[in-house]
């Protein structure tokens, strides 16, 4: 698999019919070793809303700045420009989390062409309705070149790309809500509950936002920036966006916002994150911001420990994909978070695996394993036995997909240690 990647880069770069390119490139994607992995994982996790979020964070689509496709690793996809890579990783993900729902009886390469044709047209169906609000298309066969102009469309939205790695968040990052609303789609059929919620929710998490940058009563440089990233993205009318800035500047408290209609996990997850990384953008994180987080989370529904994981799940994307990030950042700052995410992947997994009366098994291959993460690197044999063990942690925690990146994280030794002292320690109850 790994040796066809850099072809469907060059054809998708130099071809217009770069989704063609795509799908001849997935057809032999049922007889790797990836996609088994692939299938190990979807039948691990249960809720899709899971699938969606552990399959798509690592991406960094979620928070607006694609890096990677969601179960593999595709070199070269680095050297796309942002628009053709932000395009090609909102397909990926849209096909992956389509895969959820449709890969039982995918057994060879005719049938995983013939999937691959089904979810294309499902995306092109799903796109002329939301967007382009094209009623006769409705159940028709979309044309792979037709849904490469609704996708170039869609990612066209913005064109203001911003370098600066702090400050690009958030541009793009409502694409997220596309391939959460494109999955409610497939399950339930509601093809036009998207294009009659969306505004509402854009709105809602321009609440989060302006709540968030005001929380310690004091806007900085870094906020408003990523404020008039998100703003851009949303494209609202200009009453609602008089609003958004009224909310923004003069600021807004959490008990005004009413999180009562959503009732959706994951964008409830993703509005979390967004509130993180609004108030993590100047790498400092008050008391006062801490405890409107708290609220914010307490608010959501979520326990501590989903706020917990959610602070780890952030930090670690940002170390993770450091040196693929165009803005590079004082040394200084890449320890600091370092410091702070060994913390934070110690409460979060321990914890959780504590809750669930989980643990690993004692085998002299893994000790083994996990002695030699913690002091070199991993071989590829050493790193699939212990994708084995982080899947079964995934169902409960999907924020530790990360560590499941091919490549891995930069942060393996220090989980490799949380899981070590949470297998000695034989949480199980």
């Amino acid at each position: 698999m790994q040796n066809k990647t850099p072809l469907m880069i060059k054809m998708t770069v130099e071809h217009k019919s770069w989704l063609k390119s795509y799908v001849d490139f997935f057809k032999g994607f049922a007889q790797t070793d990836d996609f088994k992995e692939f299938i190990k994982k979807i039948n691990t996790i249960e809720n899709p809303e899971h699938f969606i979020y552990s399959s798509v964070q690592p991406t960094g689509l979620m928070y607006g700045f694609p890096i990677r496709f969601s179960d593999f690793d595709v070199p070269g996809l680095h050297d796309l420009d942002d628009h053709d890579k932000t395009k090609m990783i909102l397909i990926d993900c849209l096909i992956s989390c389509s895969m959820f729902l449709k890969t039982q009886g995918v057994n060879n390469e005719v049938d995983m062409e013939k999937m691959l044709n089904e979810i294309i047209n499902n995306i092109g169906d799903f796109y002329s309705q939301v967007f382009t609000q094209n009623e006769n298309s409705a159940n028709g066969v979309a044309h792979p070149d037709e849904v490469e102009q609704l996708i170039d469309k869609r990612v066209s939205g913005n064109k203001k790309w911003n370098k600066n790695f702090w400050t690009s968040y958030f541009q793009n990052s409502l694409l997220f809500l596309d391939i959460i609303y494109f999955s409610r789609w497939l399950q339930h059929g509601d093809r036009l509950r998207f294009q009659k919620e969306k505004e509402d929710i854009y709105f809602l998490i321009i609440k989060i936002i302006a709540a968030s940058a005001n929380a310690n009563s004091q806007i900085e440089k870094e906020e408003e920036l990523l404020f008039k990233n998100f703003l851009d993205s949303a494209k609202m009318k200009e009453e609602k966006v008089k609003m958004a800035n009224d909310y923004f500047f003069k600021g807004i408290t959490l008990d005004s916002i009413d999180f009562s209609e959503i009732d959706s996990w994951v964008i409830k997850k993703y509005l979390l994150e967004i509130a993180i990384l609004t108030i993590w953008s100047d790498r400092l994180l008050e008391d006062s911001e801490k405890n409107f987080l708290v609220q914010l989370n307490d608010k959501l529904g979520f326990s501590e420990l989903e706020l917990e994981e959610s602070m780890l799940a952030i930090e670690n994307f940002v170390l993770s994909n450091w040196e693929k990030i165009p803005y590079m950042n004082e040394k200084t700052d890449f320890e600091t978070i370092q410091d702070n995410l060994t913390e934070r992947i110690s409460v979060a997994v321990k914890g959780r695996m504590e809750l669930l009366g989980k643990s690993f098994p004692h085998s002299e291959e893994f000790e083994r394993i996990i002695n030699n993460g913690s002091v070199e690197k991993l071989t590829d044999a050493e790193r699939k036995i212990l994708r084995g063990h982080l899947l079964e942690l995934i169902k409960d925690i999907p924020s530790i997909a990360v560590f499941l990146l091919p490549g891995g994280s930069i942060m393996l030794p220090q989980l490799l240690k949380v899981l070590s002292s949470a297998s000695s320690g034989n949480p199980e109850k």
